[in-house]
């Protein structure tokens, strides 16, 4: 039978265990799935809004994919998110990139968005 002097002495190996940190590919799935995550609670708030009513048939990837490439956008014509919807936009942009962006960003990535759900 074991006998230790002090109660800690029992969980002594436990404190001592250290941990491999995680690697790149690792912390890059993890990172994924907390934006995806994000990016699905935004499908459901914004798809109370008439324009973007169709935007379940898009999937996360989809929409992650148009918030990392719509720089190239052109808007030909004057479209604008409504205040309700930009606040949208801004708050799952911060959420996913910790950056505050410009509103005309946001304007093409909302024109990506509706061009993929209405094509």
């Amino acid at each position: 039978m074991l006998s230790f002097e002090h109660e800690n002495d029992l969980f002594q190996d436990e404190k001592d265990d250290t941990r491999a940190p995680f690697d790149e590919y690792t912390l890059y799935e993890i990172e994924t799935d907390r934006r995806v995550s994000v990016i699905t609670e935004f499908k459901y708030n914004i798809s109370k809004e008439a324009e973007f009513c169709g935007i379940y048939s898009l999937s996360a990837y989809i929409i992650l994919r148009a918030f990392m490439d719509s720089d190239n956008i052109i808007i030909n014509y004057n479209y604008q998110l409504s205040k309700e919807q930009l606040s949208m936009f801004k708050s799952v942009y911060f959420e996913i990139y910790n950056t505050h962006p410009e509103d005309n960003y946001l304007n093409k990535v909302a024109l990506n968005i509706s061009n993929k759900i209405y094509v």
